[in-house]
């Protein structure tokens, strides 16, 4: 019998140990179902509805992902080595390319974050009311009652 061609598609825990492990490491999970030793992305997210432990084991790489990108964003934000340069003549330059790949990888990190984890890592949107509510009818309820009788009846 000619052996199957493709990828995994058994649930196993060594599989699913593995997809955590690189989850919470900070792997996309296109990343890691492009190796053909792991299943597709669709069978994963088939395993998440069919497996709720799964499911909330992923749920937690999520997040353990989302704190690694954390450390990361603050160290690309720190990390100043390459922003200057000495030039022909020996004289310090700024490397503003490289200021800028750095602004870029941080925006980036903070736009996903906002995605992974909103309601740690996302903006928060307060709003304020101003102001008061005047009642501008003075109908009674048994009128009020009328009115809508006489609209829902249109």
């Amino acid at each position: 019998m000619p052996r199957k061609v493709g990828r995994p598609s058994l649930y196993t825990q060594a599989i699913v140990d593995t997809i955590l492990e690189k989850i919470a490491g900070g792997k996309f999970l296109t990343e890691i179902c492009a190796d053909p030793a792991m299943p597709s992305c669709s069978t994963v997210f088939k395993w998440r509805l069919e497996h709720p432990e799964f499911s909330e084991a992923y749920a937690h790489a999520r997040e353990a992902a989302a704190d690694k990108m954390v450390i990361e964003t603050v160290a690309i934000a720190d990390d100043g080595r390459n922003d200057t340069y000495l030039d022909e003549e020996g004289q310090p330059r700024t490397d503003y390319d490289v200021i800028q790949r750095s602004k870029l990888r941080v925006e980036t990190r903070k736009w996903l974050l906002a995605r992974m984890a909103p309601k740690e890592y996302g903006d928060r949107i307060e709003t304020h009311h101003s102001g008061e509510i005047k009642q501008t009818s003075d109908l009674t309820d048994d009128e009020l009652d009328a009115r809508i009788a006489g609209l829902l009846t249109k």
